[in-house]
């Protein structure tokens, strides 16, 4: 017997606070501002996006343990499942990507990552399939984001190029 994972766990309370928002008429809901939730001592940020639609992605962004110059930020990511084999097709399971890590700001500009962790889960199980963190975890984020159709790491400071500077550990 597999145990859910807490980042799962983590996820559908932060998606019940989301389901707050009013939904258009194809199920979907979407912030256009920033989102505060005092229960948890935070706010979603702009533009997450849900829906009730298993094969769209969900996406959710929620910033927390703001001081100045420092937050915590993670993000939720809901992947459809994938179908595989031609003759004899198989769905995958949807999975979730959870995405966390610390952001400082410098006060020469830009800003560090610490404590970054990534992982996968399967939706269905709630088994973890994947865990990383550090270097790692930052690498395979960036290979993560050709399929998310929203950016995983919402700051870019001027002058730097996401593919370049702005996923490196300082």
């Amino acid at each position: 017997m597999s145990t859910i994972d807490p980042s799962l766990q983590r996820y559908r309370t932060m998606r019940r606070h989301f389901e707050k928002l009013p939904a258009d008429r194809d199920g979907t809901r979407m912030n256009t501002q920033l989102m505060e939730v005092p229960e948890e001592k935070g706010h979603f940020t702009f533009n997450c996006r849900t829906d009730n639609n298993p094969d769209t992605q969900d996406f959710m962004d929620f910033s927390s343990d703001q001081r100045k110059g420092h937050s915590k930020l993670e993000t939720f990511v809901e992947m459809p499942g994938v179908t595989r084999g031609f003759f004899f097709p198989k769905k995958d399971n949807a999975t979730l990507i959870h995405l966390s890590r610390d952001i400082n700001h410098l006060p020469t500009g830009g800003y560090s990552l610490a404590n970054v962790a990534l992982k996968q889960i399967d939706l269905v199980t709630g088994e973890l399939l994947s865990e990383s963190k550090g270097d790692k975890a930052v690498l395979e984020a960036q290979k993560l984001q050709k399929q998310v159709r929203s950016r995983l790491h919402s700051i870019e400071p001027k002058g730097m190029e996401m593919e370049q500077e702005n996923w490196l550990l300082s």
